[in-house]
């Protein structure tokens, strides 16, 4: 089945039958494993990225006073951009020799919008209020922090902190795709990227 014959699949289906069944047809065609497997292997990569962050932040020594003060500075101000956020954390850490770099929730090889497009996490934890149900698996299509709940409907920012979330499973990202597929009309066009390199 190419992509052709899996979209039209997919349309043709979908208001037939209930959800599970219809994640039970996706699950025996050629193409929808092979999109599974490639937003397992995003989420892979992107785990590898948020461990060596993690290890870059275990490192890190607790802050003095003075660094409490810069780190509160940097989390209550806004900036145009990243790119400005970092060259004034940069000026600074010159002047006050202190590493003010670290205080910035950026990482050099880290995308501006944060998370990468095609990762499916599970949202464990809620800081900033945002409208996930924790424990169900989300996806995104596009570099940012607004992914898909299984409603089929986009939420709110997620959390960016690396301990809000997991990395969702073979069988969670499975239910996400398929779910998503089953109950919002844009999805199969939105996925159109991931096709690319699958034969």
């Amino acid at each position: 089945m190419d992509k052709e014959e899996f979209m039209h699949w997919v349309m043709t289906n979908r208001n037939d039958v209930s959800c599970a069944a219809f994640i039970t047809g996706l699950r025996t065609s050629e193409m929808f494993p092979k999109l599974v497997k490639k937003i397992l292997e995003n989420n892979q990569d992107w785990a590898t990225k948020v461990g060596k962050i993690k290890k870059k932040l275990e490192k890190a020594t607790e802050p003095s006073e003075v660094e409490i003060l810069w780190k509160n500075f940097f989390s209550r101000n806004s900036f145009d951009n990243s790119n400005q956020q970092r060259l004034f954390a940069e000026a600074f850490s010159i002047v006050t020799n202190m590493d003010l770099l670290r205080f910035l929730k950026l990482d050099k090889d880290t995308p501006g919008d944060y998370f990468p497009p095609f990762v499916c996490l599970v949202p464990i934890a809620n800081r900033n209020e945002h409208n996930y149900k924790l424990g169900d698996p989300i996806l995104n299509t596009v570099a940012g922090t607004n992914f898909y709940r299984l409603s089929g409907t986009k939420g709110n920012s997620m959390d960016r902190e690396i301990d809000s979330y997991r990395m969702a499973e073979l069988p969670e990202i499975e239910i996400c795709l398929g779910t998503l597929l089953y109950r919002n009309d844009g999805m199969i066009i939105a996925i159109n990227p991931l096709y690319k390199g699958l034969t």
